[in-house]
């Protein structure tokens, strides 16, 4: 400042107090930032919690899908199983009818005749016995298996 201007005491005392002011406003910015700069690294943490807590849970994700798909895998193969299986027991079962049941029930069945009937001391129990027969030989379809009556081992049968 020259010396020649005169500098106003009111002038002196409104700059100071705009110099207060400004001192005060840059230390709330000052605070303010500070706070800032805490919450900021509070947001920081937690969106790596998060970002951590996404990575686990898409790899768990990736685990149990890759589970489902092995029961997935395992319970079809053991469908396969089963169903080889079953193939096995039925064609045992048609075997068993056609070389052991049906020929039994054929010869029950064929054994019928009305002498024997009346030779039963109760007929009516002799012929519930043959429907009892009869009705074994249709459940177990033993006409689909016996195409021809046979005559005892070793004989020739007639054309």
């Amino acid at each position: 400042m020259s010396a020649d201007r005169k500098v106003d005491p009111e002038q002196i005392q409104t700059l100071a107090e705009a110099t207060q002011t400004l001192a005060d406003n840059v230390a709330d910015l000052a605070r303010g930032a500070g706070v800032q700069m805490v919450t900021l690294a509070r947001r920081s943490r937690r969106q790596r919690n998060m970002i951590w807590a996404l990575a686990a849970s898409v790899l768990l994700d990736i685990l149990l899908s890759l589970g489902t798909a092995a029961a997935f895998v395992i319970a079809d193969r053991n469908a396969d199983r089963i169903a080889e299986l079953t193939e096995r027991l039925n064609t045992s079962q048609t075997t068993t009818r056609q070389q052991a049941l049906c020929p039994l029930y054929t010869l029950m069945k064929d054994s019928y005749s009305e002498a024997g009937r009346k030779a039963a001391p109760d007929p009516e129990k002799y012929d519930n016995a043959y429907r009892v027969i009869q009705q074994g030989y249709d459940a177990l379809k033993c006409a689909e298996f016996i195409s021809e009556p046979q005559g005892p081992p070793g004989s020739t049968p007639t054309p």
